[in-house]
């Protein structure tokens, strides 16, 4: 008898356990199911989020991160925490952010590029943009590039990301920073055509006139492009125009072109 009623006992423990397994395997499935639900539905409302993400959300994520590094108030736990959510939102949104493209209307000092307004075509963009000496040569300068085979249009993006076109100079007439370096040697040009020109010929002289892409111009477009040369061990006899191994350089550069209504990426030429 008492045999028996353990045999029970084993048997309903046995079935308890089964339940229970079911149980549990029907429990984890349903919340399975929600996941995917949620998941799906996530993915679906941050889909619709694009436009809204790329005119608000994005260009904010990166202002917290850029606070962050230069601000004053990085040591706020508040403000560490918005930090936090702003990051990890972006990151969710578009994984490709981070410190060393970030952002694109930063030089690689930290120091902010003006706003590029879209301009109906070059004319207008340089007026609005560079100096009055440069929209007063405006023709001369287009003129000059296409003459040695260069597109005008980069010549401007490359001094707009250099010296804000001729605003932010670093020495007199020296639009492109052509032959200033960081060890504080700078050079001068007499009047301003001089330094366009000197930019221009610049991309022709031996070490740049190999290169094709404005992304071949600095080490952070180098990696847009990409290519597994870097400025450091471009071919010979090929340098980089920018020393900056950052994206900032090639973004402003591509922001400026945008500016003047053309279609552009590190990909775009520099030649005719």
């Amino acid at each position: 008898m008492n045999i028996y009623i353990l045999k029970i006992k084993k048997t309903m423990t046995n079935f308890q356990k089964q339940q229970l397994k079911e149980t549990l395997g029907t429990i984890f499935a349903a919340l399975t199911r929600i996941i995917k639900v949620v998941i799906h539905v996530v993915y679906q409302f941050l889909k619709t989020l694009k436009v809204l993400w790329l005119r608000i959300i994005r260009p904010l994520s990166e202002w917290i991160i850029r606070s962050l590094m230069y601000g004053k108030n990085r040591g706020s736990a508040v403000f560490l925490i918005i930090t936090f959510v702003g990051v990890t939102y972006a990151i969710a949104m578009n994984t490709d952010i981070d410190p060393s493209r970030l952002p694109a209307e930063y030089n690689a000092g930290g120091e902010q590029h003006p706003t590029v307004y879209k301009a109906e075509n070059i004319d207008d963009w340089v007026k609005k943009h560079c100096t009055k000496d440069t929209y007063d040569i405006v023709d001369k300068v287009k003129w000059y590039a296409e003459y040695q085979g260069v597109r005008p249009e980069v010549v401007f993006a490359i001094s707009w990301a250099d010296s804000n076109c001729g605003k932010r100079l670093k020495s007199k007439n020296n639009f492109g920073n052509v032959g200033n370096n960081d060890r504080g040697d700078t050079v001068a040009y007499k009047n301003a055509f001089s330094g366009w020109k000197a930019l221009v010929d610049a991309l022709n002289n031996d070490n740049m006139r190999g290169l094709q892409k404005i992304g071949h111009l600095s080490g952070g477009g180098r990696k847009q492009i990409p290519t597994i040369h870097t400025c450091d061990n471009a071919p010979a006899p090929h340098k980089c125009y920018a020393t900056t191994i950052y994206a900032n350089h090639i973004n402003n550069m591509v922001r400026a072109l945008k500016g003047m209504n053309i279609k552009a990426d590190a990909n775009y030429p520099i030649r005719i």
